[in-house]
């Protein structure tokens, strides 16, 4: 996102006000209600802002504000909806079966003592879904003025990221699994075992079901940066080409070399793919990233 040229501190923390529930067929609204969400973002600007981690380090802001969102219900924002009960559980995980039974009945257990407490608050908690989410992301850029801005997520934000520009088989996640680590068995190419219970996880937040809209797929004419890890777990490989189908601008780019969080794992060219897109979102410079290959590791 590109600014008029204004006064540049290292970084400022604004927030914005939104309704907690909009409801069907109000639109997008920006002043506050009886019952409003105040959602703060930090603006980093310039080279200035060292707090800024991967952003700074790629000079995403050298010539453009960065702004990092608390999505309603977490953080910094107001209500806070955490759940210590959940940070509990996993702060055992990486020593559980994620297969075993047991270990889907204290993640499921876990999150209906967080439902239940938040509950009784009084929290709305069927208003914190995708739909009121995005929503909160384009009436943030309507309060602060902003035309075109772009728009960066990870994991869940990249979902959160086409709904507010609006928005794969297990045979497709294991061909992607044999290209990358061909020497492991189907049982385990096949499997995303962060979270195979997450259904269940589901059913204890006892909230209405979201709307069919949020199934539909979305599809954009606006160039789209795509990053795929091809180790990745949880959304494989196969999930950015279903959505480079629907977006013909779209530039999509295989890190066999990462996992989850490309930029976290592929930095270096992961960053200069980013930055290419930034100054020439059209065309790209992704040669680094030709070659790559992930580092080895013992299966054994």
């Amino acid at each position: 996102m590109r600014v008029p040229d204004r006064a540049r501190e290292p970084l400022r923390a604004e927030r914005a006000h939104t309704p907690a529930r909009r409801g069907a067929g109000r639109g997008h609204r920006t002043e506050p209600e009886a019952r409003s969400a105040r959602l703060p973002f930090r603006r980093a600007r310039r080279q200035r802002a060292a707090q800024c981690g991967a952003a700074d380090r790629g000079g995403w802001n050298g010539d453009r504000d960065v702004l990092f969102l608390d999505q309603r219900g977490t953080w910094k924002s107001d209500p806070l909806l955490s759940c210590p009960e959940i940070d509990a559980f996993l702060s055992d995980w990486v020593g559980l079966n994620s297969l075993d039974p047991a270990t889907a009945a204290r993640s499921a257990t876990a999150t209906g003592a967080c439902h239940d407490r938040l509950a009784a608050t009084g929290a709305d908690l069927a208003a914190y879904d995708t739909t009121e989410n995005a929503a909160d992301v384009a009436d943030l850029r309507t309060a602060l003025g902003i035309d075109e801005w772009n728009l960066y997520g990870v994991s869940y934000g990249t979902d959160l990221c086409a709904e507010s520009a609006d928005g794969t088989s297990s045979d497709a996640m294991l061909a992607e699994g044999r290209k990358v680590l061909p020497e492991l068995p189907d049982a385990v190419l096949a499997l995303a075992p962060q979270a195979p219970y997450i259904f269940g996880d589901c059913a204890r937040w006892n909230v209405p079901a979201a709307p069919p809209s949020v199934h539909a797929p979305t599809a954009s004419d606006g160039p789209v940066l795509i990053l795929d890890g091809g180790l990745d777990a949880v959304t494989a490989p196969a999930n950015g080409e279903l959505v480079a189908r629907l977006r013909p601008a779209a530039t999509r780019v295989v890190f066999p070399d990462s996992a989850h969080d490309v930029l976290l794992s592929s930095t270096p060219c992961a960053l200069t793919v980013m930055r290419s897109f930034l100054d020439q979102p059209t065309a790209p410079d992704v040669r680094c990233a030709v070659g790559l290959t992930p580092a080895p590791f013992a299966t054994g």
